[in-house]
């Protein structure tokens, strides 16, 4: 949600329009740290591209589908009109500059190939994994993952394994850990939890194929930390999410998908924590049949609205 954070530095003291997204207590708390980081690291020459007022284009990767009042929002705090027609009065400037609005096309981005590896291994656990995808039902599976920049704390992790647990959910889970920390996936889990889940769930420390997965007929949600393009490719395959969110943009990314109707979040305390039984609850939504039906008919409608737009798009250009 780039327009919340533009918000406050283009106008703190305005309080962001759209009460649908917001941060919470402890979300301001951390963003608050980090910014104070930022700036205190920052060189005394960097500036603020986003603050001051010389801001000609700016790019999003996004869609009006899915922001198009946060967009318009964007547009009203840079100024970007008003510098445009301050351009349009050089002659030449003009020509360069109405050129290369004119020359902005979009590009079809196609899903990742994850099988695409020079490692042996991984390619093997995507062909098992696919096998393993196409014994389930229709909608029966969740994936699990996190990114590759974040590592659930020993607490979360043990709170994820129980609750899955506990759910009767079929489930792919990719439980990594910092380099240089890495522990056999055993020893991380809660004793016995590979053998009390059996054929019902796999769990990965490394390798799998997001696309792959979410592309699968099985594939009835996501458990997601929100990453911005991660969320975007979920909703190109029309997959519901269910949202829980780190830091940085995710928790506003989170509120974004909850209020588009293709995600349901799992909420932490005033301390960041994730109550016992939250996640299996949120699970429970997203597969309820009225509930995760409800989702499915949004995020696939969205889904086949954005592939049709960008179709359409691509034809123009």
């Amino acid at each position: 949600m780039f327009s919340y954070f533009f918000n406050l530095l283009k106008k703190p003291e305005v309080e962001f329009p759209f009460p649908a997204n917001y941060l919470r207590k402890i979300e301001q708390v951390r963003l608050s740290e980090r910014l104070s980081k930022y700036n205190k690291e920052k060189e005394p020459d960097d500036g603020d591209l986003l603050a001051d007022g010389n801001m000609q284009i700016m790019l999003m990767s996004t869609s009006r589908t899915i922001e198009a009042k946060y967009i318009d929002y964007c547009t009203d705090l840079s100024n970007l009109l008003e510098n445009y027609w301050k351009l349009r009065k050089s002659r030449s400037l003009r020509r360069a500059y109405d050129t290369v609005l004119k020359d902005i096309s979009p590009v079809k981005v196609y899903p990742h190939n994850s099988t695409n590896s020079s490692n042996n291994k991984d390619i093997l656990s995507t062909l098992e994994l696919i096998d393993w995808l196409g014994t389930k039902d229709e909608n029966s599976t969740v994936f699990v993952s996190f990114g590759s920049e974040y590592f659930l704390s020993k607490e979360d992790m043990e709170e994820v394994a129980s609750r899955l647990e506990l759910s009767n959910v079929n489930f792919i889970w990719v439980a990594r850990f910092p380099k240089g920390e890495e522990q056999n996936i055993e020893d991380a889990l809660p004793k016995g939890f590979l053998e009390r889940i059996g054929e019902r769930g796999r769990v990965l420390d490394k390798f799998a194929p997001q696309p792959r997965n979410l592309n699968y007929p099985s594939t009835g949600g996501f458990i997601s930390h929100c990453g911005w393009n991660s969320a975007m490719e979920t909703i190109d395959f029309g997959v519901p999410i269910v949202a829980m969110p780190m830091h940085l943009d995710q928790p506003m990314n989170a509120r974004l998908i909850v209020e588009l109707g293709v995600a349901v979040e799992i909420v932490r305390d005033d301390d960041g924590k994730i109550h016992r039984g939250e996640i299996a609850e949120t699970l429970k939504r997203c597969h309820n049949r009225k509930t995760g039906e409800k989702l499915r008919v949004k995020v696939r409608d969205i889904s086949k609205n954005l592939k049709y737009i960008r179709d359409e798009e691509l034809l123009k250009s």
